[in-house]
């Protein structure tokens, strides 16, 4: 749905246009770019288009003749979505396209790509700026406390684009990660899945132990601790801590722990 946010109106000035060649680039240099660059490159050329339909005179009539209205709305990309993608791209990239601040936000509408997922949950690309899922717990296991309370500040109110919902997770600032306000007044990052890593799966802990650090998926390359209550040990030549491999892959399956006074009447028997 023309003109677009570019200012062009034709297709002619489309094909003559600088982002074309970014398009036609992107998948050269898709290493670099956010996942979603081509698409929400492409949502910026040619922008979606909403129909309703509704009894509104203002509107062209239909021609079906059946008494209603069809009424186009251009849906632009979501300014968080804008954030996200162009936070990840250079500077000669980020001049040919409008400043973020021109694209629309809810309750506004515009358009925004349904969320990726990994292991089931919403996962996050780049710095997560547009990461939309309901985590709302910090790496520490803090609970997270509603963006409106005291303790989150400004941040909705210099921030109104960034999905500020409920105590959900968020990245409006372009830090690393999502983060969050805890009740202490501290911002802390968010145990949210980024979508392009690979990860291993908490395994939990061993029966009669435990394990550490608590975590819901761990990083390639992180340890895993495994110890005993008091009166049971580790089995003989099970490993101590496990790491996480390539792939998202334990390097060991999980350790057991059994009672120490079995352990001493199956060495008598």
């Amino acid at each position: 749905m023309l003109p677009n946010q570019l200012g062009q109106a034709t297709f002619e000035e489309i094909q003559n246009s600088s982002v074309v060649e970014l398009l036609d680039s992107s998948t050269s240099n898709a290493e670099n770019r956010h996942p979603e660059f081509r698409e929400f490159a492409s949502t910026v050329i040619f922008p979606q288009c909403a129909v309703s339909e509704e009894n509104n005179t203002s509107c062209t009539s239909s021609p079906h003749g059946d008494n209603t209205a069809s009424c186009m709305t251009q849906l632009l990309p979501c300014r968080s979505w804008c954030e996200e993608v162009l936070h990840m791209a250079d500077d000669r990239t980020k001049n040919r396209f409008p400043t973020c601040d021109l694209f629309p936000s809810p309750p506004h509408a515009c358009w925004n790509p349904e969320p990726d997922k990994k292991y089931n949950q919403i996962c996050y690309h780049g710095s997560g700026m547009n990461y939309r899922g309901t985590w709302s717990k910090s790496t520490s296991g803090a609970d997270c406390v509603k963006w409106s309370a005291a303790q989150a500040g400004f941040y909705p109110t210099k921030y109104p684009w960034a999905n500020l919902e409920n105590n959900y997770c968020r990245n409006p600032t372009g830090l690393g990660q999502p983060f969050c306000m805890t009740e202490d007044g501290s911002q802390e990052d968010c145990d949210v899945i980024q979508c392009k890593l690979f990860l291993c799966e908490d395994l939990g802990p061993p029966n009669y132990g435990h394990r550490t650090p608590l975590k819901r998926y761990y990083n390639v390359g992180d340890r895993v601790a495994y110890t005993c209550n008091v009166g049971y040990s580790l089995k003989p030549g099970a490993p101590t801590d496990v790491r996480c491999t390539d792939g998202g892959l334990w390097q060991y399956d999980k350790p057991s722990c059994s009672g120490d006074c079995c352990r001493l009447f199956g060495s008598i028997e």
